[in-house]
């Protein structure tokens, strides 16, 4: 998330979105009285701090920016997004979490087979992305297709509908402008004259690819339809 003071913009962060490339990107054009929380150096070191202290962090939703820091970040401000097409964000956030949890095994040599006896709860204290619903989702799940449907994955905001992360907490209606990542090459410019500065878009938090979108069953696809028909319908996918 970017609260910028000196521009005056507001960028809401979307799981698994392309964010984190944009931040990256814009990073470099704040200044001193703006607050980017996540994705670059400094926004890592404030970002739990934030969280405990102000209940805002790098996946802030539009209604927490209102309810913390008012109407005029989202109202008087530029504010932008970025959406993913449900399947492919769905299998970003597979491959991510898979990334995470097994890299984590690696490191403290522990047998990716015997993962849903050996993460114990003060493991989940001592490694905070262990405790993750969509961690927890991904150890307890053989497949991609028990992943999307393991009922603790309902609780991670990284499977809340993009459209829910976007809406006003007193009018209920998605704010700002929405950028649907697939379309870079047609907002990028766009994007760079409301901002008033060009930059590039880089890929981050690139994850290894366990799944992707062909290689879905038709079931999977259409449970992943069904549980975000609302952002099928709002964006146009």
């Amino acid at each position: 998330m970017i609260l910028s003071n000196s521009r005056g913009f507001t960028f809401i962060h979307i799981h698994k979105a392309g964010g984190t490339s944009v931040e990256k990107a814009i990073e470099p054009f704040l200044g001193w009285q703006d607050i980017i929380l996540g994705s670059s150096v400094y926004g890592e070191k404030i970002n739990d701090a934030y969280r405990v202290r102000f209940k805002l962090d790098k996946h802030s939703s539009v209604a927490d920016v209102e309810m913390v820091c008012g109407r005029k970040y989202v109202e008087d401000f530029y504010l932008f997004s970025l959406v993913r097409h449900p399947v492919g964000r769905m299998c970003s956030l597979y491959n991510f979490v898979a990334k995470v949890v097994l890299s984590w095994a690696r490191h403290a040599k522990v047998d990716p087979a015997s993962l849903r006896t050996g993460i114990t709860p003060e493991l989940m204290v001592q490694y905070p992305a262990l405790k993750w619903p969509a961690s927890r989702a991904f150890v307890a799940s053989d497949h991609f297709c028990e992943f999307i449907r393991h009922p603790v994955l309902a609780q991670d905001k990284a499977f809340h509908t993009q459209a829910s992360r976007l809406k006003s907490a007193t009018t209920g209606e998605i704010m700002g402008e929405v950028f649907r990542l697939e379309d870079n090459a047609q907002w990028l410019s766009l994007l760079q004259q409301k901002l008033g500065f060009e930059f590039a878009l880089p890929h981050e938090n690139r994850s290894e690819p366990l799944v992707s979108a062909k290689d879905l069953s038709a079931e999977d696809q259409a449970y992943i339809a069904t549980a975000f028909a609302e952002d099928f319908r709002a964006f146009g996918y």
